[in-house]
């Protein structure tokens, strides 16, 4: 009787423990291999500040279009084996800590706003760089033969 006893609480328990885990992120869509995730609309969608409610679904639409389209490129670049050097990366990583360094003043004043050192935001920005670079190639490739 005891052990039945336990068993049930243990098993309410789980249940329980279950419903009150939150959902982190979800898939809104697949290409290929890669994944299109929901914090990434919700992300792009925070560029569309003046958009009023009534065009917000609109809004969300094209941003999992645009997304969508861009793994496509990413994942036709991995399947055509397209390659992106380091230094390509390193390159574009560089020019763009320029870019911030001229918007926030200094390079002390990006660390101070990421929280973070200036190598420790390369290596945050570096894959997401080097799918870019990707999606890129495969565009100018894909558009080189029209």
């Amino acid at each position: 009787m005891m052990k039945r006893i336990l068993i049930s609480l243990l098993f309410l328990v789980s249940v329980i423990n279950v419903r009150a885990q939150k959902v982190l992120d979800e898939v809104v869509a697949v290409v290929g291999n890669e994944v299109v995730l929901l914090s990434d609309v919700e992300s792009q969608l925070t560029q569309y500040k003046d958009i009023s409610s009534t065009k917000i679904s609109l809004a969300r639409c094209l941003v999992v279009d645009q997304l969508m389209q861009k793994k496509l490129l990413l994942n036709r670049a991995k399947i055509d084996s397209l390659k992106i050097t380091d230094e390509q990366i390193e390159g574009e990583l560089n020019r763009r800590m320029e870019f911030f360094t001229q918007q926030y003043g200094s390079e002390e004043a990006i660390e101070k706003y990421y929280h973070k050192t200036i190598r420790e935001i390369k290596d945050d920005f570096r894959d997401e760089v080097k799918s870019q670079l990707l999606e890129e190639q495969e565009q100018s490739k894909v558009v080189s033969s029209v």
